[in-house]
C-alpha cells in the first residue's frame, strides 16, 4: 500500500519557500539567445532582425473607390467626388506620387489623356481624363473633376457617418445643385490652372486615377512606398487574407534583394475577391 506524506504550512511559510525558490539559479538553456541591447527602431547594430509579417486584405471591398463604406451612401450626390466625404477621393492638398519597384524606381506618371485604369496593369485599359471621367457610382462621362469644402464640417468627430441627420451627412448626401450641399462645395473641374495657386494638376490627378482611385491600388502604392527604405537589417513576409492569387504567402526572410524582389512582386500582385 501506497503512502503519501502531507505537508501542512502557514501562509506566511509558504510565501517564503516561494521567495526562496525564486532566488535559486534556474537550469541552463539548451542555447543561448542574443538579446537587442539598443532600441530596435533607432539601432544600427542590432543583434536580432525584427520580424515584420504584412497581412493584406485583399476581400471584394477592397475594389471599391469610396472609404469609408457608408461613403458608398453618397452616390450621385455632392459627397462621393470630394475628399471631404470620401475619404479615398481625390484631395488636391495631396501631392499622389506614382509607386516605386522594390529598387526604389519610381513608376512612370500617369497620363492625363490615357490614365491606366490600374496602374498595375499598364498594359490594360486606359481612360482620357479630359473626356470621358466616371466613377463606380456611374454617371455620364465628362471632364475630370472634383468637388471643394468651404463649410465648417472638419474634425473626425464632426465627420459622422452613422447619423443621417447630422450637418456633415446631409451636406455630403445632397444631390448636386441641392442644399445644404450647394452651399459649401465648389466644382473644380482638372486643367491646367485648375490646382492651389492655379498650378497645372492634371498629372496629379492622373496619378491618383491610376495608382490610389481604389482601395487595393491605394494600399499597394503607400505600402510600396513605406517599405522601400527597410533593408537586410529586417526579416520580412507578406500574405493575403483570402489569397485569391492561389500562392499569396511568402515567409519571413532577410529583406535583401532577392527577398524584397519576390515580396514587392506579391504586393503589387494582390488582386480584390471573395
Amino acid at each position: 500500500m501506497k503512502q503519501h506524506l502531507v505537508i501542512r504550512c502557514s501562509p506566511r511559510l509558504l510565501s517564503f519557500v516561494l521567495a526562496m525558490g525564486m532566488t535559486l539559479p534556474l537550469p541552463a538553456l539548451a542555447a543561448s539567445i542574443a538579446l537587442a541591447t539598443a532600441p530596435l527602431a533607432t539601432s544600427t547594430t542590432t543583434l536580432v532582425q525584427p520580424n515584420v509579417f504584412l497581412m493584406m486584405d485583399d476581400s471584394g471591398s477592397m475594389g471599391w473607390d469610396y472609404l469609408p463604406d457608408a461613403a458608398g451612401s453618397f452616390s450621385g450626390a455632392y459627397g462621393y467626388n470630394s475628399s471631404q466625404c470620401n475619404g479615398i477621393y481625390y484631395d488636391p492638398a495631396i501631392t499622389y506620387t506614382p509607386p516605386v519597384t522594390s529598387t526604389g524606381t519610381s513608376y512612370a506618371n500617369s497620363s492625363f489623356t490615357a490614365a491606366w485604369d490600374d496602374g498595375y496593369n499598364q498594359a490594360g485599359t486606359t481612360t482620357n481624363l479630359s473626356t470621358s471621367f466616371t466613377t463606380q457610382a456611374g454617371g455620364t462621362a465628362a471632364p475630370a473633376y472634383y468637388y471643394t469644402y468651404s463649410g465648417t464640417q472638419t474634425t473626425n468627430l464632426q465627420k459622422d457617418y452613422l447619423n443621417s441627420a447630422s450637418t456633415f451627412y446631409t451636406e455630403c448626401n445632397s444631390n448636386v445643385g441641392s442644399t445644404p450641399g450647394s452651399s459649401v462645395f465648389t466644382k473644380k473641374v482638372v486643367g491646367a490652372t485648375s490646382g492651389p495657386g492655379s498650378t497645372d494638376e492634371r498629372t496629379n490627378f492622373a496619378n491618383w486615377y491610376s495608382y490610389y482611385r481604389i482601395r487595393i491600388n491605394m494600399m499597394k502604392t503607400a505600402t510600396g512606398l513605406a517599405f522601400q527604405p527597410i533593408g537586410t537589417n529586417y526579416r520580412v513576409g507578406f500574405a493575403t487574407m483570402n489569397n485569391n492569387g492561389g500562392t499569396d504567402f511568402i515567409n519571413l526572410g532577410t529583406f535583401n534583394a532577392a527577398q524584397k524582389l519576390a515580396w514587392y512582386d506579391k504586393l503589387y500582385k494582390t488582386s480584390p475577391g471573395s
